[in-house]
């Protein structure tokens, strides 16, 4: 496939500091590639080479067979980059929207004074843009009564209204507070599934895994690690799994995430009476962890539980030899070769409550046990 991106040997030095030390990647056209890295080394400013908002000190970049930043072996200055950087729509951390404009104008005067487009055409185009990131409510808006969420959104829109070959994204949410990093990122989602080429620079690892065709790490200002998600984050923890234990071990981790919520609601339920009884009747807070509020929390939470340990059972055989879905796909294997519906199905309900039967029951049990108190 051939690359939409390439950069060459990359070198990048402030004084006698280098930062980068030789970068060479392709991004193809519609692939999500994702730096990943430490703090320092060299992420962002690999991006801002990219676009030349940094000038390297060394290498070459290429975006769809052009070199950017050179013309005749000579450097071009910013007038002469200005049609080049257009090509690439970059989203920034600190958002950098234009406060004396609206958020319409923030979109549309690119489309104006680039690309040449009358003023109703622009805002025509900047209305589009502003739906693709579900901002259309604030458009007559100022950026500064915007959350920092909704500025973002703006911001990518912004770079979207360029129309890009490539967009370029450096820690869109590193800026945000937690509650509205959601918000961006749902947006990124929605633009990689539109099958554009993004270059983005994130610490949201989980992000990272779920939109990346490949995940470059940087540390020490070169690339350490390339491959898939899965391979270079464990790569980079020193980290070594095979498909089914990566697959296991992201299953317990699922697992122990829901149990603690479980049972964290249960002892949130009980009324803080209860603890405050215990301790006026002369008892030690382990004492009255063990003896009044485990007992209460456990029958609170073991309904969900069991109800989560029967949903896992029917859902994956990680957790047995056989489970529902591998019953279902054998009956209907053998009900399509000899065509004995009933026994077939009946056999595998039969095998489906072997199963669930002893975890329902244990469930039960554990329910009358912790439904009285044992002092």
């Amino acid at each position: 496939m051939d690359a939409l991106l390439s950069v060459n040997g990359l070198r990048k030095s402030y004084g006698p500091v280098e930062v980068l030390k030789g970068i060479d990647f392709n991004v193809a056209k519609g692939e999500k590639i994702v730096l990943i890295g430490p703090s320092g080394s060299g992420k962002s400013t690999c991006l801002r080479c990219v676009n030349f908002l940094e000038k390297p000190s060394a290498g070459e970049v290429y975006l769809d067979g052009e070199r950017i930043g050179a013309r005749g072996g000579r450097s071009m200055n910013d007038r002469q980059l200005a049609p080049q950087r257009a090509e690439m729509g970059m989203v920034f951390q600190l958002f950098n929207l234009w406060p004396h404009l609206s958020v319409t104008e923030n979109v549309a005067i690119a489309a104006r004074k680039v690309r040449g487009l009358s003023v109703a055409e622009a805002r025509e185009l900047a209305a589009e843009m502003l739906a693709k990131v579900h901002m259309t409510h604030r458009a007559d808006a100022s950026p500064l009564e915007l959350s920092g969420g909704q500025q973002q959104r703006v911001a990518i829109a912004r770079a979207l209204a360029q129309k890009p070959k490539l967009m370029l994204f450096d820690e869109p949410t590193s800026a945000l507070d937690p509650e509205l990093v959601h918000e961006v990122l749902n947006v990124m989602e929605e633009l990689a599934t539109e099958g554009r080429t993004m270059l983005i620079v994130t610490h949201e690892i989980a992000f990272a895994r779920d939109i990346a065709d490949r995940v470059l790490f940087l540390d020490g200002g070169v690339i350490v690690e390339s491959g898939t998600a899965r391979d270079v984050i464990l790569a980079s923890l020193g980290v070594r799994l095979t498909s089914i234990t990566a697959a296991i071990l992201g299953l317990g981790f699922i697992g122990a995430a829901i149990t603690c919520t479980i049972f964290r609601s249960g002892f949130s339920s009980i009324p803080r009476g209860q603890a405050e009884a215990a301790l006026a009747a002369g008892l030690t807070p382990s004492q009255m962890i063990d003896s009044i509020l485990t007992p209460q929390a456990m029958r609170i939470a073991l309904p969900g539980l069991g109800n989560y340990a029967v949903q896992l059972l029917k859902d994956t055989s990680v957790v047995s030899a056989i489970a529902a879905p591998e019953i279902m796909f054998f009956a209907r294997s053998m009900v399509t070769s000899s065509f004995q519906t009933t026994l077939i199905y009946t056999t595998a309900a039969v095998l489906y409550l072997a199963l669930s039967l002893p975890l329902i029951q244990a469930t039960r049990f554990l329910e009358m046990r912790y439904g009285r108190l044992n002092v």
